[in-house]
């Protein structure tokens, strides 16, 4: 629900994520490095073509998106934004590539990102939480975090921007238009047992939404996983450790539960097909060649050993998470050799990433198997779902480490430090009150 306090949170993100990133020195600030080729030398943002030619080129604005020579970016509606700057830009005496006016729309979206946390958050915990201090902690976190430097002040970056902006919006839509908001998720028996007129028409919003995001970055396409995923954990409230026992039981929580499956595997069917085709869609722009980028540009999925290989990829995820909760170590550029391949087990992060499994796994079979930690669960569901694309699991991409594609993901790590610290807050107030002997 939007209360004043809420609104208040979302003011406060907002205006730390423009004091941080619409300082002059910020906004001033040259287009470097990706910049270079996404701006300053796109024909389509330089009017060199007509502007049509954004919905047929990739990112970069050279190359048909059937080209073998295409590097099968495809992000339109960013696009579209670099024109708008750059047209403002000569309409008001300026070089169509002055920075200032690039900047202040990132620094804006970033701002309009970090508001969007607030009721994401609360509808995240399913509106459990009784006061303001995960969800706006959460907010400020994203709002201030390093990790988001290359994303709001490389222009490239505005993709991850626009993505989680859309992203966001359509996860709010689910949660408010299609299951029904704080008071379904609050009493079993409110949740939707039907699939009617307006929960068909959330379910194309969030679609929509999809589609949206999916024109900023190819990520924005596990949308409709992340909107499942949060739907079994909170509004079902079906827990992994006991789905077998919610076909056999005969308890209350088991009959309620079984009589939202109907309705609840319709949503999931709806968002699934819809999930598929516009991801083949997607598929189908490329044509027949797969993406040209220089093997340098990411040397781990081009090892020719399978469990080196698979080592190396799951290195970079154990640097990700890292700068996630300790960034210390930033830059605009990973490439080889900043990142070197994992090539036999006497490099010591063979045996690193060995122990980082085994611990992951663990935290898995206790939050996931034992007991189903709904907090966890959506920490997790929030930074896995928009990263999963630039994992290099399911494709190869085009960067070996590439901060700005934590910007979506990074929401999981702020939730679950903002949830740490209200526990750790909590247990110590008790300590507290606690009459001393």
């Amino acid at each position: 629900a939007c209360t004043a306090g809420s609104w208040g949170a979302a003011l406060a993100a907002a205006a730390l994520a423009l004091a941080i990133f619409a300082r002059p020195a910020q906004l001033d600030g040259a287009l470097l490095y990706d910049d270079k080729a996404a701006v300053l030398g796109s024909p389509v943002v330089q009017g060199q073509v007509p502007v049509s030619k954004v919905w047929t080129r990739d990112f970069w604005g050279k190359d048909e998106m059937g080209s073998p020579e295409s590097h099968k970016s495809y992000r339109p509606l960013v696009t579209l934004t670099y024109v708008a700057n750059h047209r403002l830009n000569t309409q008001n005496g300026r070089n169509g590539d002055t920075p200032f006016g690039f900047h202040v729309v990132s620094a804006a979206l970033h701002a309009l990102v970090s508001a969007l946390v607030v009721p994401t958050v609360h509808a995240a915990l399913g509106w459990r939480e009784r006061g303001l201090f995960v969800p706006a902690l959460s907010a400020l976190l994203f709002a201030a975090h390093p990790v988001h430097v290359e994303s709001v002040q490389n222009m490239v970056g505005r993709a991850e921007e626009m993505m989680a902006l859309f992203y966001l919006l359509g996860f709010l839509a689910y949660a408010h238009l299609v299951v029904g908001g704080p008071a379904a998720a609050g009493s079993p028996a409110l949740a939707p047992t039907r699939v009617g007129a307006g929960t068909l028409q959330g379910l194309a919003l969030v679609l929509v939404c999809t589609l949206a995001a999916m024109l900023c970055k190819e990520t924005g396409v596990t949308l409709p996983v992340l909107c499942v995923g949060w739907d079994v954990l909170v509004v079902v409230g079906a827990k992994p450790v006991e789905l077998l026992s919610y076909l056999t039981a005969r308890d209350g929580r088991a009959d309620t539960i079984r009589r939202r499956a109907p309705s609840a595997a319709a949503r999931y069917a709806i968002l699934a097909t819809g999930c598929v085709l516009l991801a083949l869609w997607r598929r189908s722009l490329n044509g027949e060649s797969p993406a040209e980028f220089a093997r340098r540009q990411n040397m781990a999925i081009w090892h020719p050993h399978p469990l080196w290989r698979a080592c190396s990829i799951v290195w970079v995820w154990m640097e990700y998470i890292w700068v996630c909760f300790f960034p210390t170590a930033l830059s605009c550029d990973w490439s080889w050799p900043a990142i070197t391949t994992i090539d036999n087990s006497s490099d010591v992060r063979a045996w690193l990433v060995a122990a980082y499994l085994l611990g992951w796994g663990w935290l898995l079979q206790r939050n996931l198997l034992q007991r189903t930690s709904v907090g966890a669960s959506v920490c997790f569901l929030f930074a896995i779902c928009p990263f999963f694309l630039a994992s290099n699991v399911l494709v190869g991409v085009g960067t070996c480490k590439a901060e700005r594609v934590l910007y979506l993901p990074s929401l999981g790590a702020c939730m679950a430090l903002a949830l740490l610290l209200r526990r750790l807050d909590a247990d110590e107030l008790l300590a507290e009150l606690r009459p001393r002997r």
